[in-house]
This record gives C-alpha cells, sequence and structure tokens, in this order.
C-alpha cells in the first residue's frame, strides 16, 4: 500500500464544462499542492472517461482514472454520485494510505494550499471524520447559513418511514421477487434496495444523535483516513452497487455514515479557515475568498457575480 500525503478525488460527468472545469481544477491542485501525487478522477460513463484521457495526456501519471460501474448518466440532483464516490474511495482504500482525502466536483477549484491546515485540523481533532463546509454555505451573513439545523434529514425520514422489520424483508430478497414486491417498477426497486442497503447504519446513526440534515457541502470536503479505514472495516465501501437510485446526495450520505461510525462532521469553514463551498455560486467574491484566505471554493457554476468561465481565467490568472 503506497503511501501519500492526500489524495483529491474529483467526480467527472459528460455535461458541457466538465473537462475544462477539471483541467482547471488540476491546474490549481499542481500549483497550490505540488507534492500531489495522486489524484482520481471518477467518471460517470464511457464518454467521461475518454475527456478524463484528455486530462492525463497533460498531468500525466499523478492522474488516474475510473469509470463507474454500471454506466450511468448523473442527473442535477446528484442522484447517482454515492454511488460513485463509494467505488473511488475503495480503489483508494485499497492501493493507498495518507491522511485525508479530499471529495472534489468539476466546478470546484483551489485558490491556495490545503494540504496542511487540513491534516492539521484533523490531527488537532481526532473525532473528525469528515470537515468542510457545514450546510449549504460558508457565508455567515447569508439568509439560509444554518438553516440545515432546522431540517430533518431525507435519510432519517426515510428510515423511520417503515419498521425495521420491513428494511429487514426487503434486504433478504432476490432481485427478482423485489421487482415482484414492488409490482415490477424497477425505480421503485432499486429505491428500496438502496434504502434497505443503508438502513442500517442509518438507524446506528440516529442512536447517535443523527437526525438534522448534517452534511458538508458537496463541491468540497475533507474524509479523514480513519473514516475511510472504518468505512471498509464496516462494509460500507461495498455498498456502491445498491445506492445508484439512493435518492439523496452523495454529501449526506457520508456524513451519516461518518455519524453511524461514531465520528464528527464538523465546520471548518469560517474567515482564516480553507473551505468556501456554496450549493449555488460562490459564496464571496473572489476578492473576499482571498481576502479570507479561503482555499477551496465551490460553485463556479451559477455565480451571479460572472459567468464560469470568466471566474476559471481570473484565478488562473493569480497563479504566479
Amino acid at each position: 500500500m503506497a503511501g501519500v500525503r492526500w489524495v483529491a478525488l474529483i467526480l467527472l460527468g459528460g455535461g458541457a464544462g466538465d473537462l475544462e472545469g477539471t483541467y482547471h481544477l488540476c491546474s490549481s491542485i499542481f500549483h497550490y499542492e505540488p507534492d500531489t501525487t495522486y489524484v482520481l478522477l471518477v467518471c460517470d460513463s464511457a464518454e467521461a472517461a475518454f475527456q478524463a484521457a484528455k486530462i492525463r495526456t497533460r498531468f500525466g501519471d499523478r492522474i488516474t482514472t475510473m469509470v463507474a460501474p454500471p454506466k450511468h448518466p448523473v442527473d442535477a440532483r446528484g442522484k447517482y454520485l454515492g454511488a460513485n464516490v463509494l467505488y473511488g474511495l475503495g480503489l483508494i482504500e485499497d492501493r493507498l494510505q495518507g491522511a485525508f482525502v479530499l471529495k472534489l466536483d468539476a466546478d470546484s477549484l483551489l485558490i491556495g494550499p490545503i494540504s496542511e491546515r487540513v491534516s492539521g485540523f484533523l490531527d488537532s481533532n481526532t473525532e473528525c471524520g469528515i470537515c468542510g463546509t457545514l450546510g449549504r454555505t460558508n457565508a455567515r451573513e447569508d439568509p439560509t447559513y444554518g438553516q440545515e439545523l432546522e431540517i430533518t434529514s431525507p435519510l432519517v425520514r426515510m428510515i423511520l418511514a417503515l419498521p425495521s422489520e420491513q428494511w429487514l424483508y426487503i434486504s433478504s430478497l432476490t432481485d427478482h421477487d423485489l421487482l415482484q414486491y414492488a409490482r415490477n417498477d424497477s425505480t421503485l426497486a432499486g429505491n428500496l434496495r438502496a434504502c434497505a442497503t443503508i438502513s442500517g447504519p442509518a438507524q446506528q446513526a440516529i442512536r447517535r444523535g443523527y437526525g438534522w440534515l448534517e452534511y458538508c457541502q458537496g463541491g468540497g470536503y475533507a474524509i479523514s483516513w480513519p473514516l475511510l479505514t472504518a468505512m471498509r472495516s464496516n462494509g460500507y465501501l461495498a455498498h456502491a452497487p445498491q445506492l445508484r437510485n439512493l435518492p439523496t446526495g452523495e454529501d449526506v450520505l457520508l456524513s451519516m455514515y461518518c455519524r453511524s461510525l461514531g465520528f464528527r462532521v464538523m465546520d471548518y469553514s469560517d474567515s482564516g479557515q480553507p473551505f468556501a463551498c456554496a450549493w449555488r455560486g460562490l459564496p464571496y467574491s473572489a476578492e473576499v475568498l482571498l481576502q479570507r484566505r479561503h482555499a477551496v471554493i465551490h460553485s463556479l457554476k451559477g455565480d451571479k457575480r460572472a459567468s464560469r468561465e470568466e471566474l476559471q481565467l481570473l484565478f488562473q490568472s493569480l497563479r504566479v
């Protein structure tokens, strides 16, 4: 098992702008973290893998690619991202040993060094399994800041909607019998299988106090290696094939797993801290992001101040 300081895990879809966005993201990683030796691109289709091959020609062996089976498109809600993240984490845990995995999206960007700050934070907070932007945005003055504290997690709602005995029954069904149970509705059958797969971890998380919409914004968060190891030991990384139809985002899923294993999901996105992510658009202007000394930003898509391309070129001009 090879040793690394940290690993970047990037989800690459086939959407317009993802290829250029991933190129800019990789460029920013290697600029601010020149010692980075391992970046994994998890591709959701053969088309995305073809795009990833073009990126590899720019950066060489420091980039590894994989196509997450089965082949499927990723929709705007991130419906399949939980499975893709688990595929990537499984490959990383099999091959490497480090301090943390930094999960990123194609419209994320590094605008400063990150590895020493995140490693130091995890060393000082050994109970932390995931750190990043806790909730919808890191902008404290935003009206939506902290709203998740008042929202019940969709995973909790799904699990509590049916008694545990019924989830155990669903888990025991063959694919054929599951389709019959779901009245030959493959989508419903997939949803039931996904929910049954996570029912045990979700119930364990609830017993540990999980209930509100506790997650770090999916555009950029760090997963500690002890959490990654615990996920492997408890079989969570083997869940990927059953989670294609899980109707929730991967950031919510990973945070639930984190709580179920006794780790904490922690915010690390205040002024002077590295994460500055938002669900849609950047949380601050480029000037403010730099003044606040953030290092990981998201989302360059949908920002009201400038286009994705303009922001990519702006931050590229600052990498001198």
